[in-house]
């Protein structure tokens, strides 16, 4: 399934009402059996929210299901359900029915009950390593190389070959365009791109169209795989040492200080990041914009004198300025 489609959730006195959206430009060209798939395990996601906050934080799952019947078929892909759980208190089942737009039935789920993960959870976090190729792969010459010289320029070739796609190769000279072409497959899976990243000027792309990110420096040819790290308790924030391009982020260590008065120090789960904090980062907004991060979501851990509205463990949101690091002051008046 896909977390980014559970669109809205509403919980009241023993039930949760939740909104399901795709994307049909996105997913164009999905199989409508694919499609219910999808729906059918966010449904599931709805009956999640029914359970604390800090209870979801340690990891949920599907632990029985006493049946389940599906009520009728489309044939065309829905592009929105509703899902109303009802149930669920003092972790008893939960009953869930996924409708259509007009409140046709689709789907019942009756029993379903969800464990908490017990034990203490690793935080880990996957990180980019170029393994070496044993040997120089072989090119082919008829694939399209594109050299951009910047992050602009590929995005004007992307946008004059979107409707084709026919299999590409990019020479990336930076981060930024390595990164740009990630983005691309993620958007459209089924179109072939090969990035390689050198300072050397190509004008072959490697054949084995499988492995889509090479490394070539010093004659040396790699592919990007990804590896596990295990993340320890650090208190970091994520520093803008210069502004003009994105890899001028930068992950540091910070402190925590005492809050001032009127002041309370949150524990960062969620961070809203806007255009302006783009314009930030790459020097295009008018005027010293400040740190980039403007208003974030998580838990009050200390409160400062003369704040009698929250006190630690409030969930909140609201305004806190720099709230790109893992704890960060904000003013009372400016939270929820």
């Amino acid at each position: 399934g896909d977390f980014r489609s559970l669109q809205t959730a509403w919980q009241g006195a023993g039930e949760v009402v939740g909104q399901i959206v795709f994307d049909g430009e996105r997913e164009k060209g999905v199989q409508s059996q694919l499609r219910s798939c999808a729906w059918l395990d966010c449904s599931i996601h709805v009956a999640m929210v029914a359970f604390d906050f800090a209870e979801r934080l340690t990891g949920l799952y599907l632990t029985e299901l006493q049946s389940f019947k599906a009520c009728g078929t489309r044939r065309q892909p829905l592009e929105e359900v509703w899902c109303l759980a009802e149930g669920g208190e003092a972790g008893g089942p939960v009953n869930l029915k996924v409708m259509d737009q007009e409140g046709l039935v689709l789907a019942q789920f009756v029993g379903l009950k969800i464990g908490r993960l017990e034990g203490k959870l690793r935080q880990c976090a996957a990180v980019d390593e170029w393994v070496e190729w044993p040997e120089a792969p072989e090119l082919d010459s008829s694939v399209e190389v594109l050299r951009p010289a910047s992050v602009k320029e590929l995005h004007t070739a992307i946008k004059a070959r979107m409707e084709l796609q026919t299999r590409l190769c990019v020479v990336a000279k930076n981060d930024e365009i390595a990164g740009y072409l990630r983005t691309l497959r993620l958007e459209y899976p089924s179109w072939e791109v090969t990035c390689i990243q050198s300072q050397d000027e190509l004008s072959a792309a490697p054949k084995d169209a499988a492995e889509e990110d090479w490394l070539l420096q010093d004659g040396n040819w790699s592919v990007r795989r990804l590896s596990s790290i295990e993340l320890h308790p650090a208190v970091c924030s994520v520093s803008l040492r210069g502004r003009g391009e994105l890899s001028m982020l930068e992950l540091v260590e910070a402190e925590r200080v005492e809050p001032a008065d009127g002041y309370v120090e949150l524990r960062v789960f969620a961070v809203g990041l806007n255009f302006r904090d783009v314009l930030n980062v790459l020097g295009m907004y008018p005027g010293d914009p400040g740190p980039p991060g403007g208003d974030c979501a998580g838990v009050v851990t200390a409160v400062g004198k003369g704040v009698d509205s929250f006190k630690e463990g409030d969930r909140v949101f609201g305004v806190a300025w720099g709230s790109l690091h893992a704890y960060v002051m904000a003013h009372s008046s400016h939270l929820r």
